[in-house]
């Protein structure tokens, strides 16, 4: 294989064959691929932890949005996990369409997802792709569950019960009014945020 010379501001800097290049650049896609959840295909905890560790610490203006499904289990039990992980495909499609270009965007795991962007903003900014969410999650139902508004599954105390259906929670956090020493001071406080507004 050729070589391929290095120079760093004009200067001879080294050397590396295309071969060691090419094997160099398949390890990258192989170690990103490792990181990203397989559903989504979306970045998984590792790197929402290396994204949110440089957010905190770089004290630049950031905003993390945190996204969770309601009643997301009520359907899994009507409808199958098989039916679940196409709602969950729908997300991570929908925030992906909605969201710019150059916003984080990963998948915790399950029902919930993150995403970061490198300025300050609140939940209004993500209101079309929650919306879009929920609109287009409706076909996921049968006709007759979409028409009532409403499935029938057990709840925590196998009883039969009334869940409304999917809805998409959105809360947000950043350093616009908050000062936050670690990502673990982040992610309680976005914890927090969810369980208020489900409460709410």
């Amino acid at each position: 294989y050729d070589f391929i010379v290095l120079t760093n501001h004009g200067n001879f800097s080294g050397i590396v064959t295309i071969k060691r290049l090419l094997e160099k650049t398949v390890e990258i896609e192989v170690n990103a691929a490792k990181n990203r959840n397989p559903l989504s295909g979306l970045p998984g905890n590792i790197m929402i932890e290396e994204y949110l560790n440089r957010c905190v610490s770089s004290g630049e203006p950031y905003t993390a949005a945190y996204f969770d499904i309601r009643h997301f289990k009520a359907f899994n039990d009507v409808y199958g996990f098989e039916n679940g992980d196409l709602i969950i495909k729908l997300l991570s499609e929908t925030l992906q369409r909605y969201l710019p270009d150059d916003m984080f965007v990963g998948h915790i795991g399950g029902d919930d997802f993150i995403a970061i962007i490198d300025q300050h903003v609140d939940e209004a900014f993500f209101i079309n792709a929650v919306n879009a969410f929920e609109k287009e999650v409706v076909q996921y139902y049968s006709e007759e569950d979409s028409e009532k508004g409403y499935i029938v599954s057990k709840n925590r105390n196998n009883k039969p019960q009334k869940f409304p259906l999917i809805s998409l929670t959105c809360v947000c956090a950043g350093n616009q009014s908050e000062e936050f020493h670690n990502r673990f001071e982040l992610t309680e406080t976005l914890a927090k945020k969810k369980k208020d507004v489900r409460a709410g």
